[in-house]
C-alpha cells in the first residue's frame, strides 16, 4: 500500500451556485505503443474515436474486447456518471489484458467534470499481474499524479488526497501494463470524491452506535 499527500492547487472561475456536473463525452483509449491507438467515445458520440462503443446502449458505461498486436484478449471497460450514482466524480476503470510475450498495454479513461466548491479526490488500483508491473496515474488538466507502481502479485496501492478548487476539470485514469513474458493482468481502479466531514461524522457515529449494540448482545 503506498499513500502520500497530492495537492493541486488550480486558480479557475467559480461556478456560484451551480451544483450540476457538466458531463463531457468519456473516452476509453487502448495503445500497446506499436499499433494505432484504440479510441471508444461513450455511445459512440462526439469525434475522435476509431473503435465502435461496445456497451453504446448505456450512457456512462464504455467497453472495448479484441485483439491489438500480441495481446490477444483486452476486455477495458470504464464507468461514470450516470451509471455510477456516488458524489461527482466517480470513475471507475478495469481491464483484463493477455499477451503472447513481452510487452506494455496502456489503458486510459477520461471524462470532464465541473465542480462548484473545493473538494479532494482520492485514487486507488488492485489486480494481479503474472510477470511485470503494473503503473498507475491520475491525471488532472493535465497535471499528472502517479499514484504508484507495484510489480507485486496481487497488488493494491491507492493515492493520498489530490486537491481541487471549483472549476471544469478532465481527469484521466492511466494504467500502465508490462509483460517481461506471456501472461494475463487484471486490473481494477478508482477515483472518487473523498467525504466531507459531515459524512465522515455520521459513518463513525454509525459504527459507534453498531458497536454499542454488539457489545450488549455480548453482555
Amino acid at each position: 500500500m503506498k499513500s502520500h499527500l497530492i495537492k493541486l492547487t488550480a486558480s479557475l472561475a467559480a461556478f456560484g451556485f451551480v451544483t450540476a456536473t457538466a458531463h463531457a463525452v468519456a473516452v476509453l483509449t487502448l495503445s500497446d505503443g506499436v499499433n494505432p491507438i484504440v479510441i471508444v467515445n461513450d455511445n459512440n458520440l462526439g469525434v475522435g474515436a476509431n473503435t465502435a462503443d461496445g456497451n453504446a446502449s448505456t450512457l456512462g458505461a464504455l467497453s472495448f474486447n479484441g485483439t491489438i498486436g500480441n495481446w490477444s484478449i483486452n476486455v477495458a471497460v470504464g464507468t461514470t456518471q450516470p451509471v455510477e450514482t456516488a458524489p461527482t466524480p466517480s470513475m471507475h476503470l478495469s481491464s483484463v489484458n493477455n499477451s503472447s510475450g513481452a510487452g506494455t498495454m496502456v489503458v486510459t479513461f477520461t471524462d470532464t467534470f465541473t465542480f462548484a466548491q473545493a473538494n479532494k479526490l482520492l485514487a486507488g488500483i488492485g489486480g494481479a499481474q503474472p510477470n511485470g508491473s503494473v503503473k498507475y496515474e491520475v491525471v488532472v488538466n493535465g497535471s499528472v499524479f502517479n499514484i504508484g507502481t507495484s510489480a507485486l502479485n496481487p497488488f493494491a496501492f491507492s493515492s493520498g488526497y489530490i486537491a481541487y478548487s471549483a472549476g471544469t476539470y478532465d481527469i484521466t485514469q492511466r494504467t500502465t501494463i508490462t509483460h517481461s513474458a506471456a501472461g494475463t493482468t487484471s486490473v481494477d481502479a478508482t477515483v472518487s470524491r473523498a467525504p466531507d466531514a459531515g459524512s465522515t461524522l455520521a459513518l463513525l457515529g454509525g459504527a459507534l452506535i453498531g458497536l454499542g449494540l454488539i457489545r450488549r448482545r455480548i453482555r
